[in-house]
């Protein structure tokens, strides 16, 4: 069975629950748009989560990063989540959160209501970020808000310290950690204390699975669960059962990966749209300051997508 625990519209779960889908693949969609990218299409972001959901990822996350977080007004933050929460049934529901520490705890009085399981506390855009000022931000939204927090971590300005002290609030169940240089990795896998207080996600999707498997982490974030989530799966369900089997699918992985990642991650986004409208989901494309794919990208997906789907009878 792929879905660690099943539940209802009717319930939230259970901190035992999230822990669980929190170790298995937590999908993170796109933010679909229409009018030539004027408003979101709320009916396709509904089919879309629909799809992800149903295929059985552990978790969905709305308003990730690869969900334009940044690019949407808050009227606009509120449609995407409203909608995510109608299109998701099985899977747990997380809402990321992301502004001002007043606006960020009305997101979590408002997603609550949506039947959220836990919100996603995104790293602080501001520059002058750092320090004691990073730790106070998380607990004062960890302090109030009625749902458990997810760190999301970004960036390298998180010492082991201040780290610790953030996730040592008991209402902080998780961080998912996407800081890609392996020495941070390690440094922050290490540690006894930092791992003892809480869940942690692999955050940088399936590139860096092998890393964080190392250190016995199994959770990872998914842009490619959009597209064809038997992928995201059946390298999760290797990584416990067959590293042989891991070999063969994260090599049909990376070349779309590497295309997300290209430039410093200028297509991480667009290249999910791509792949998503070549599937027929009319999701439009990505707003600036992030860039569309060019044509030698496109063609890229196109055969991506046919490797791709050659393999899928295989690895059910």
């Amino acid at each position: 069975m792929i879905h660690p625990v099943t539940r209802t519209t009717a319930r939230a779960l259970t901190p035992d629950e999230l822990r669980r889908c929190l170790q298995g693949v937590i999908a993170v969609p796109v933010t679909p748009f229409a009018d030539s990218g004027r408003r979101v299409n709320a009916e396709v972001t509904r089919q879309l989560v629909g799809h992800i959901d149903r295929a059985g990822v552990h978790a969905v996350t709305a308003l990730g990063n690869t969900g334009e977080i940044f690019q949407l007004t808050g009227d606009e933050r509120a449609a995407v989540l409203e909608s995510v929460a109608d299109g998701c049934e099985q899977a747990a529901r997380i809402a990321g959160v992301a502004g001002p520490l007043a606006e960020a705890l009305n997101t979590v009085d408002r997603v609550r209501e949506l039947g959220y399981d836990a919100v996603m506390l995104h790293d602080p855009v501001d520059t002058f970020a750092a320090g004691q000022g990073l730790v106070d931000y998380v607990t004062g939204v960890a302090e109030a808000a009625p749902l458990p927090v997810i760190l999301y971590v970004r960036t390298p300005r998180w010492g082991l310290e201040q780290l610790l002290r953030a996730v040592e609030h008991p209402n902080v169940v998780a961080v998912k950690y996407a800081v890609t240089d392996p020495a941070s990795v390690s440094s922050v896998l290490s540690s006894s204390d930092l791992r003892r207080a809480c869940e942690w996600v692999c955050g940088s999707a399936e590139t860096t699975v092998p890393i964080f498997a190392a250190f016995g982490v199994s959770g990872f974030t998914s842009g490619i669960a959009s597209v064809r989530p038997f992928l995201p799966l059946s390298l999760w369900r290797a990584t416990r059962e067959d590293w042989a089997a891991f070999r063969a699918i994260y090599t049909r992985i990376v070349p779309f990966e590497t295309l997300r990642l290209a430039h410093g991650g200028r297509f991480n986004i667009a290249a999910v749209k791509a792949a998503l409208t070549e599937d027929g989901f009319d999701v439009g494309d990505v707003r600036p300051p992030c860039v569309p794919l060019d044509d030698a990208g496109r063609d890229a997906v196109r055969r991506i997508l046919r490797d791709w789907d050659l393999a899928e009878k295989g690895y059910r």
